[in-house]
């Protein structure tokens, strides 16, 4: 769908703004500050609701209503409307900045209960995934950004930024589910442990040294079955079959004191000496590394470099299986070597990794120390878990009084061994304050109570034993087998999602390849038409996607292929750039997509290239695209004006100046002048009079050069004046009509040929004499100086009348060009060629 109207109200700097169109290219162009790029970005708002600059990344995300409406106007009052015709339908549509939503104003085919035609959504979506919409900052975008942020933008525009976080997220879960399955299997060896250990002990208290060592399944089935045949009980032939306890009548005393076993009053042992060793193993080396570490406090940088080293061993771990991608983001650093710089990072800084190897080794000591009063005090917490007596109800609370123990070990231990190596507890506490922070009140007389509790009873029989090692057994195979079987299941899914994400990449491969393939193909065409001294042999070029993002390399003069931003000056990177979008816009682009917006875009690029770019976007692309070019630059601007894409009378918008108050100032070209130097003739104001002579002039002169093509000396181009276009342009009007055939189909015949070059040579005589009095009284109030009169005023009018008659066609109110047939205009031919 093409433009063909667009009303803007109160939109940042634009108060009031009507324009209409025809379904050829649209220039928008004057200085810079005027407020080209708000029509762009109203436009952009009325599609989708934002405006990129303002609201997108890099701008904290702000909702539209603080920034887009005039800071005189209130929400409401911002509103962008716009007429979207086809040759079968014609749609308005308009966005409110208060509701904010898009909606549909008339459509031509009657059928306002359907809503929005599709023509419109796809129109949206395409202006949201900037299809069709380019600045000179997206130019950099696609050719100086490194492979990654490259990744990101083409990503955008191909719409494939879901698909690229579809891969991260896949990627990310198949990573999730490897560590759950490690986690889980660590789960299980422990689960494992137990229940080995647990007989191993039973079989050696009942059935003497000479029992087998439990390594294996197969070894801990021997056990049980030995254990069943302290009660007669017929062996089983699978672990999992039935309790170890089936089959056995329950012994009338079946529940064996904890603290009568010898491996839990060996363990009660080992916890009691680990108390007393407390202070010498933990207290004292904990307080000296606080106090190491409270020491950085006075050196800022020794800290933060330690801080840094910390980060980069953890980053190196990370970065070992793809050198060359983030293990946060997963973006790819492209040509830079990640795992090389981070270990120059820590070459560089000997002092703080020094430092922080030695506080890492302290605490890596601490936490075995930690580790190593744990371990028992968590088995004989186990331990008195199981079948306590009624008799010994003190047990409870005793259990209680060591799960406290152990929790609050456990609990330091953890803080001590994550987040900042730095950043450890405890960490203004003296020795005093750290054991009482670590052992609960009362611990050591728990553990006497308990060891007086070991002494006094009795020991169980073989039988009493066997079953209760049994019992525990039973509990603790459970435990190693449900964790086993959700190993299981944790592998399975690792393995479905390992191939689920190969699957992806693969099939996400071949998408990307062959879009990409295309849109190379079409780039290395279009790029040879605008400048074919820029790339050699481009079937050796490289455009193909990566993990996270898109390589981009063109050959060289050298034979080899480079970033093009390490080669290319600004201007051919923008003629790069330009090229690369327009292929990747005709490649991906929805067929009902006419409107494509380029927002200041080839500014750096030399003129002769842009003169060839603009007649290519003509040839090319002009029947397939309504271009909308918005520009500060008046060569470019002329060279678009000279193509046959843009709609010179209806599709050119010269904004020449803005203000706070008044927003945007449209320049209104003067096309029909007359009736005002009539009425300042009239009322003898000549000063006024000259003015619009002298405009009306520059205008006919200045639309001549653009329509035949002639280059106007100058020195500065904001200061050409009519001297500069009559002396170019006479000339050229002289040969043509010298060089030009009369017959019955011209307008002129040969007689009036001749006056027009007799006219056209006076007015070397009027430039030269005259066009100074005409300014004086353009120029100057003062009665002595305005020495034009009126006759010789309106004597110099009628030759440029004369002038004007070859410009333009009063008739048909068309501009006049050259052809293949000759010079004509939209009614008639003047001369042929």
């Amino acid at each position: 769908m093409r433009l063909s109207n667009l009303k803007i109200r109160e939109f940042r700097g634009i108060r009031c703004l009507d324009i209409n169109f025809s379904s050829d290219g649209i220039l928008i162009y004057g200085p810079n500050g005027v407020g080209k790029s708000s029509i762009i970005q109203a436009i952009e708002f009325l599609l989708t609701g934002e405006v990129s600059n303002v609201t997108g990344t890099g701008t904290g995300h702000k909702s539209p209503t603080d920034d887009i409406h005039h800071r005189e106007a209130s929400p409401e009052e911002c509103e962008v409307t716009a007429t979207f015709e086809t040759e079968d339908i014609e749609v308005c549509v308009q966005r409110c900045l208060e509701d904010g939503e898009l909606t549909l104003v008339s459509r031509s085919d009657e059928k306002d209960d359907e809503g929005l035609p599709q023509s419109i959504r796809t129109l949206q979506a395409a202006t949201k995934s900037r299809l069709n919409f380019l600045t000179r900052e997206d130019l950099l975008r696609f050719v100086d950004a490194p492979d990654s942020k490259r990744g990101e933008a083409l990503n955008e525009m191909l719409r494939l930024d879901r698909i690229d976080q579809y891969r991260k997220t896949l990627q990310r879960a198949e990573g999730d589910f490897e560590s759950q399955r490690s986690q889980t299997e660590e789960e299980m060896d422990e689960a494992r442990r137990e229940f080995y250990d647990e007989l191993e002990t039973g079989a050696e208290e009942i059935l003497g040294k000479g029992s087998p060592a439990v390594a294996s399944d197969t070894t801990a089935l021997e056990v049980v079955n030995a254990l069943r045949a302290e009660y007669d009980a017929d062996p089983i032939d699978d672990l999992g079959t039935i309790e170890f306890t089936g089959g056995i009548t329950e012994p009338s005393q079946p529940s064996v004191h904890p603290l009568a076993r010898t491996k839990t009053v060996d363990r009660l042992g080992d916890v009691a000496s680990g108390v007393d060793d407390l202070r010498e193993d933990i207290i004292e080396p904990f307080v000296d590394l606080t106090g190491t570490i409270e020491k950085l406090d006075s050196r800022p940088k020794l800290r933060r470099d330690i801080q840094a080293q910390s980060l980069i061993q953890q980053g190196q771990k990370l970065v070992d299986d793809d050198t060359n991608q983030c293990p946060l983001c997963l973006d790819d650093w492209g040509d830079r070597d990640l795992a090389g710089l981070l270990d120059d990072r820590r070459e560089n800084v000997t002092e703080a990794e020094h430092l922080r190897n030695h506080i890492s080794e302290r605490i890596d000591d601490l936490q075995s120390a930690f580790r190593d009063l744990e371990r028992p005090l968590e088995s004989l917490i186990e331990d008195l878990e199981h079948e306590i007596p009624e008799d010994y109800e003190p047990l409870i609370s005793e259990r209680e009084h060591l799960v406290e123990f152990s929790e609050q070990l456990a609990e330091t231990r953890n803080e001590l061994t994550s987040g900042d190596l730095l950043d450890i507890p405890h960490i203004e506490a003296d020795s005093t304050e750290l054991e009482a922070s670590l052992i609960p009140a009362g611990i050591n007389e728990t553990l006497n109570h308990l060891q007086r509790i070991a002494e006094k009873v009795e020991e169980p029989d073989n039988r009493m034993a066997a079953y209760r090692t049994l019992a525990v057994a039973t509990e603790r195979y459970e435990k190693y087998r449900q964790t086993a079987e959700t190993l299981d299941e944790k592998e399975h899914l690792h393995r479905i999602a390992e191939t689920v994400f190969t699957e992806f990449q693969s099939v996400r491969q071949q998408l990307m390849d062959d879009t990409l393939s295309e849109i190379y193909n079409e780039f290395v065409s279009l790029l040879d038409t605008f400048s074919s001294e820029l790339m050699v042999d481009p079937d050796d070029g490289t455009f193909q996607s990566t993990d996270a993002g898109v390589e981009f390399r063109v050959p060289f003069h050298d034979g080899e292929t480079h970033r093009p931003n390490l080669l290319f000056s600004e201007g051919q990177q923008d003629i790069i750039g330009l090229a690369l979008f327009l292929s990747m816009t005709r490649a991906v682009t929805p067929e009902s997509v006419d409107l494509v917006l380029l927002d200041d875009v080839l500014s750096s690029v030399d003129a002769d290239h842009r003169a060839n770019v603009a007649s290519i976007l003509n040839s090319e692309y002009g029947d397939e695209f309504q271009f909308l070019f918005t520009t500060h630059d008046l060569v470019w601007s002329r060279h678009l004006r000279r193509s046959d894409h843009i709609d010179s009378e209806e599709n050119v918008v010269h904004l020449s100046s803005w203000s706070y108050h008044a927003g945007v100032h449209q320049h209104i070209d003067i096309t029909q002048p007359r009736e005002n130097i009539e009425y300042h003739l009239k009322n003898n104001d000549l000063t006024a009079a000259a003015a619009w002579a002298r405009k009306m002039s520059e205008y006919y002169v200045a639309r001549g050069c653009e329509n035949f093509n002639v280059e106007v000396r100058f020195d500065k181009i904001r200061n050409l004046s009519l001297s500069d276009y009559l002396n170019s342009l006479m000339p050229v009007l002289s040969d043509r009509l010298r060089e030009g055939e009369t017959d019955d189909e011209t307008t002129l015949n040969d007689g009036e040929v001749d006056d027009l070059l007799d006219t056209i040579g006076d007015m070397q005589m009027f430039i030269d004499q005259n066009l100074w009095g005409m300014n004086k009284n353009v120029h100057y109030s003062e009665p002595e100086a305005a020495s034009f009169t009126k006759g010789e005023l309106q004597s110099n009018i009628e030759a440029f009348e004369e002038i004007f008659e070859v410009i333009h066609c009063d008739d048909c109110e068309s501009w006049r060009s050259e052809s293949d047939t000759g010079i004509e205009c939209d009614c008639s031919i003047l001369l042929k060629t």
